[in-house]
């Protein structure tokens, strides 16, 4: 009765990756070691696995109790064994012994450490490694291809060392600049021998930013500020920061700024990387926020020649409880009330005082101040 699986003859000790080995058997067994010649079990399919990568024909069916496999390769080199299992049935698997994987001929070039995916134009890129490699992805550690020259090239301007040796099949970069800007690949190619070149993921080689300034200095209590730079270079989007200097609630949103109070905001903007450019940010730097100028559009109530009357004046901006003038002698006007948008004003007019429109100029104590017309009558 069907049991188990044995290697009947093993896998060679040796092998080059992606050769087929040489021809080995798994027998189907009863539990004494006896192989199953006939009946159940004796076509069973039996199929090969491994940690190792396999190529080729990794299933047979056996003929008299035995599986003969002429056809499998091992891709990868190291040192691995084969695993037999009975896929018609559930017979207890097989092991062979060990066997090692060596490299085949150098095929292809590989960039087996990436360069970074940013660099600063003109530095010194981090550490990069190009393996000289078989059709399967094995690194020749030794022998041909094991020392080759491998040589870096890119449409971006190289600056540095941009050729190195291999060393157990590996050439090592740590010299090597990107000396323009912009987004590009590098290209290995061994220069020893005619072996497939590699190409690099890219990199985006950034150069300094011009200097970024914030050109928006003043803005006034009660209007949002839209802030503006100068300066800078490259597509990176610009962004601000914003904390309070005397002015309260100094709050950014986008480009926006707003405060509630007079006084001053400190600001930082930040122009951001792109592909050519590194980041770069402006000095902190500080906008004032000042109250607007006075706006009266007009007078409310009549003024009177020898009388004194009481007008509002109409408007905005009227903080602090401003002085207000007429531009005719005789007239006295005395502020008795202020709302910030409407003035109340006594007026006193002196006898003789000629009729018809003249103006009042409203001051703010910070030398502000705007004009309206009124009727004396």
């Amino acid at each position: 009765m069907a049991a188990k699986l044995a290697f009947t003859t093993e896998v060679p000790t040796t092998a080059a990756a992606g050769a087929s080995l040489a021809t080995f058997r798994v027998s189907v067994e009863d539990t004494y070691g006896n192989v199953i010649p006939t009946g159940t079990g004796a076509t069973d399919n039996v199929t090969i696995t491994s940690s190792c990568t396999l190529g080729g024909t990794a299933t047979a069916t056996a003929v008299a109790g035995v599986a003969t496999f002429s056809a499998l390769a091992i891709d990868n080199a190291g040192a691995c064994t084969l695993t037999a299992t009975d896929t018609s049935r559930n017979l207890t698997t097989a092991t062979s012994t060990s066997v090692t994987v060596s490299a085949s001929a150098p095929a292809t070039l590989a960039f087996t450490t990436e360069p970074p995916a940013t660099a600063n134009e003109g530095t010194a890129l981090a550490t990069l490694k190009v393996s000289v490699e078989d059709a399967y992805g094995n690194v020749i550690p030794t022998g041909t291809g094991g020392t080759d020259n491998v040589t870096i090239t890119s449409s971006c301007t190289l600056g540095g060392t941009a050729m190195a040796t291999a060393v157990a099949g590996v050439a090592t970069f740590s010299a090597l600049e990107i000396s323009s800007t912009g987004s590009c690949t590098l290209t290995a190619t061994d220069t020893s021998r005619n072996l497939t070149t590699a190409t690099s993921s890219a990199t985006d080689s950034q150069g300094t930013q011009a200097v970024l300034n914030i050109t928006s200095l003043s803005g006034t209590l009660g209007i949002a500020l839209t802030l503006l730079t100068s300066g800078g270079s490259g597509t990176g989007a610009v962004t601000f920061i914003v904390t309070n200097g005397t002015a309260a609630g100094c709050a950014v949103s986008g480009s926006s700024l707003t405060v509630t109070s007079i006084g001053t905001c400190v600001v930082t903007a930040t122009k951001a990387a792109s592909i050519t450019n590194l980041a770069i940010s402006s000095s902190a730097t500080t906008v004032r926020f000042v109250i607007p100028g006075p706006v009266a559009t007009h007078v409310i109530g009549a003024v009177w020649v020898g009388r004194t009357t009481t007008v509002k004046i109409a408007g905005s901006y009227f903080y602090g409880r401003p002085r207000v003038i007429s531009n005719v002698a005789g007239v006295t006007a005395i502020v008795i009330g202020d709302s910030g948008q409407l003035l109340t004003v006594k007026v006193t007019v002196k006898v003789g005082v000629k009729t018809g429109v003249h103006s009042f100029t409203i001051i703010l104590a910070n030398g502000k101040r705007t004009s309206v017309k009124y009727n004396l009558r």
